[in-house]
């Protein structure tokens, strides 16, 4: 059998059964015009026949290159026609001289149509398998995130090469509040249909997640996508978790999935599991779990094809725990290729496999060493690692403000400045000194000549007000800004080990008095968001905002446009509060000094409300921000002064 090569100047063999190797290799590729009965077959669309050697001989001379022993019998050329177009041929050499008559013939061109629906199946499946490979390939993590104090690693395995693509998939992604969202599940069936339900799976997995909604309620939401597109034709089991590594705990749901696996120095554990599969969820809540890990513990979430590959899922998931455990003791940086390599030892598994690993470093992150891209959404990981490591060293809230906010103004310079319009890597190091923290952060790029240290008027003036020194280091290679903060007074490496637990400290009911008093009000706009989350109210006349998330690069648009919206609600002086938000950098500042001078020129004031123990009081100050607008203690007092009956704090 000879098929038509792509771009149809040649054919070429694709399977031959009696003929010996040294003529299967010489007519491995050929063009029809070499075999002249199947250039006629193919040109005519009929079976064209030679009763014997002979008889092909004295119609074509020289025809065939082939052994004496061969040299004999009848011929007959079948094209094979599909759609009245011939993609092939069946080439028949028999052992004797013989007669076709009409039957026969007939006979002959019927199995060349079969041949050719065949052909046309298998390029068929073959291309569906292709892009069913492509898509699940695709809709898998480009990259995992990174996390200070979390090592995560992830494969996937396809399954052997005669096995149709399954759906099997896992994902991990930061949310923005830092924990880390796993997820990872089986879509039941196989094919591209299987691929296309797990990317919509994994894209409302993500939506869910990215809301706030507990596991429980992203499976559920997951499921009824599942049952909205494709109603009881489909089913798929799944875990999502969320791991907040300051607790650090994991909070998990499942749904029909085999259990997830904890390794700790002590024992190798499954944990619980349960609820039915998506698809099936109509009415249930998928049930839930929170587990505590422990430092330097290893968690292992995988598809079932990891212990059913030997079809004995107990002597499965005894070789797993096995291997898990093996690569618990032997702190591999890469465990989920381990795990896979030391369970499916010797060719491919019959299905595919999907594994993700967690480990949490043994003791604290005590400094760091990233790379991140030079874009806004890097400013989160940023923060989130200065959190650990603020955590490890045993800042006081105040350091760790100055810190946090030092440091990210010298990342806003370069995502900002560094590279242009294109995206570059930005370098982060810091590290302990004696009683001195040293911070680097370092580019690749090319300042204008007036950057960084004349940026924006006020970034390089905070960063300097809040850290011990800040000194800029330019080079035709890139700019490196190094930031120093005092550690005097804070415990030193052996007084770190052998301190107690800290003590908890009593909440101030202060804390929650702006939040009492502005929902007392109107609530006019609400953000909930990823980019910013905020609350704008009407108390009495007065606008209020209440800033409930940081504000930085990401999110200052949406910061600026509330302030905006706030001021054309009223005529009155607007409140802005801040005592939700943990970080505000000098884009924010710009924004606040840009929508304050609009209010001044109607007469009209902003009204800060920032409590007096909180960081970020220093940071207004240390720009005079203080000065241009009245600072309060809370939101009750905001509204006293504008009664005139309170001074400002």
């Amino acid at each position: 059998m000879s098929l038509v090569a792509e771009g149809g100047e040649a054919m070429d063999l694709v399977a031959s059964r009696g003929y010996p190797e040294e003529v299967t290799r010489r007519w491995q590729r050929f063009a029809p015009e070499q075999v002249r009965p199947i250039a006629e077959a193919m040109r005519t669309r009929r079976v064209v026949w030679y009763g014997s050697w002979e008889d092909m001989d004295a119609r074509y001379p020289e025809q065939e290159s082939l052994p004496e022993s061969f040299r004999s019998g009848a011929r007959a050329a079948v094209p094979l026609v599909l759609r009245g177009q011939a993609i092939g041929a069946l080439y028949l050499n028999f052992e004797e001289p013989r007669r076709f008559n009409e039957d026969d013939v007939a006979f002959m061109l019927n199995l060349g149509h079969q041949c050719a629906q065949a052909v046309e199946r298998t390029r068929l499946y073959a291309q569906e398998h292709h892009v069913a490979a492509t898509l699940q390939q695709a809709l898998l993590p480009a990259g995992l995130p990174q996390i200070p104090g979390v090592q995560i690693n992830a494969t996937y395995a396809a399954g052997s090469p005669e096995s149709d693509v399954g759906g099997d998939w896992y994902d991990a992604f930061r949310l923005p509040d830092g924990r880390l969202a796993l997820a990872i599940g089986d879509v039941v069936g196989r094919g591209l249909e299987a691929a296309v339900i797990m990317g919509q799976l994994r894209q409302a997995i993500r939506a869910a997640a990215l809301d706030g909604h507990s596991p429980s309620v992203v499976l559920a939401l997951a499921g009824r996508v599942l049952r909205l597109n494709h109603e009881d034709a489909a089913m798929t089991t799944a875990i999502f978790g969320l791991l907040d590594p300051s607790a650090p705990t994991f909070r998990y749901a499942t749904a029909g999935h085999p259990a997830p696996i904890v390794a700790t120095a002590e024992q190798v554990q499954t944990l619980p599991a349960g609820g039915v599969p998506l698809g099936f969820m109509e009415g249930r809540t998928a049930p839930s779990w929170t587990v505590d890990l422990s430092p330097g513990s290893l968690l292992v979430l995988y598809t079932d094809g990891l212990i059913e590959h030997s079809h004995d899922p107990s002597a499965g998931l005894a070789a797993l725990l096995s291997a898990v455990d093996h690569q618990f003791r032997e702190r591999s940086t890469t465990p989920a290729h381990g795990i896979l390599k030391r369970i499916v030892t010797e060719g491919k598994a019959p299905d595919d496999i999907a594994l993700v690993t967690v480990r949490l470093d043994p003791a604290s992150v005590d400094r760091l060493d990233m790379a991140l891209l030079a874009q806004p959404s890097s400013l989160r990981v940023v923060r989130n690692a200065l959190q650990q490591l603020t955590k490890a060293l045993h800042l006081d809230e105040h350091r760790a403000f100055a810190l946090t906010v030092a440091v990210g103004e010298a990342v806003n310079n370069v995502i900002e400045h560094a590279y242009g319009a294109s995206i570059g890597i930005l370098y982060l190091r810091a590290r302990r000194d004696g009683d001195t923290l040293r911070v680097e952060i370092e580019d690749r790029g090319r300042w204008r000549p007036d950057q960084p240290e004349n940026h924006g008027g006020r970034g390089l003036t905070l960063m300097r007000a809040l850290a011990d020194t800040v000194e800029v280091v330019s080079t035709p290679d890139g700019t490196t800004i190094k930031i120093t903060i005092s550690l005097a007074g804070m415990p030193s490496a052996m007084e770190e080990q052998t301190r107690g637990p800290e003590e908890p400290q009593p909440r101030d009911p202060a804390a929650d008095l702006s939040l009492r008093t502005v929902a007392q009000g109107t609530i006019l706009h609400r953000s909930d968001d990823e980019a910013a989350s905020s609350i704008t109210q009407v108390i009495n006349g007065v606008s209020v905002v209440e800033i409930l998330e940081d504000v930085d690069l990401t999110n200052v648009g949406q910061f600026t446009t509330t302030l905006e919206d706030a001021v054309a609600t009223t005529q009155g002086p607007v409140v802005l509060s801040f005592g939700a938000a943990s970080y505000f950098d000098s884009q924010g500042m710009q924004a606040l000094l840009k929508v304050g001078r609009r209010l001044g020129t109607t007469r009209r004031t902003l009204r800060l409300v920032v409590p007096h123990a909180s960081p970020l009081r220093h940071v207004l100050n240390s720009v005079d921000v203080g000065s241009m607008f009245p600072l309060f203690e809370s939101v009750e007092q905001a509204f006293a002064a504008v009664e005139g009956s309170e001074p400002t704090t």
